[in-house]
């Protein structure tokens, strides 16, 4: 169990998460601002995988800017207390060739959106498989 944000910033390329319960307290140590994953400015691939997440402070998990693929298979978003899960283009570089793909998760019971899409793409970025949003 990890109580509080996991970050990634700039480079973290082949970095894994696999099996971890990520829960962020709605207030004290470990209530950061940003999603109880946070990925900003992500250069090469993620895989997060098998991760039950959320976050009573704010969203579950975040991409700003990422120029990788990140990959989010088998996991649960819920009761966060914004998005479940939101990719934000404007708020990087919207020129990055990031994607996204979603499989075999469920995103539900979160108090914004379930999953947020922010900005403009040149081309499809964000694929859905097997998944629930509830």
């Amino acid at each position: 169990v990890i109580r509080g944000q996991v970050v990634f910033r700039e480079c973290a390329t082949g970095a894994e998460i696999r099996n971890f319960c990520i829960e962020v307290p709605g207030s004290g140590a470990g209530a950061g601002a940003g999603g109880a994953v946070d990925l900003k400015g992500v250069v090469g691939d993620i895989t997060i995988e098998d991760c039950d997440i959320r976050n009573e402070h704010s969203a579950g998990l975040v991409l700003e800017g990422c120029s990788g693929h990140v990959h989010i298979k088998n996991c649960c978003i819920h009761d966060c207390k914004f998005d479940g899960f939101g990719l934000h283009l404007l708020k990087g570089d919207i020129s990055s060739k990031g994607s996204v793909t979603i499989e075999n998760s469920v995103i539900k019971g979160n108090g914004y959106d379930g999953l947020y899409l922010g900005g403009v793409s040149p081309k499809p970025m964000c694929w859905f498989a097997a998944s629930e949003l509830i």
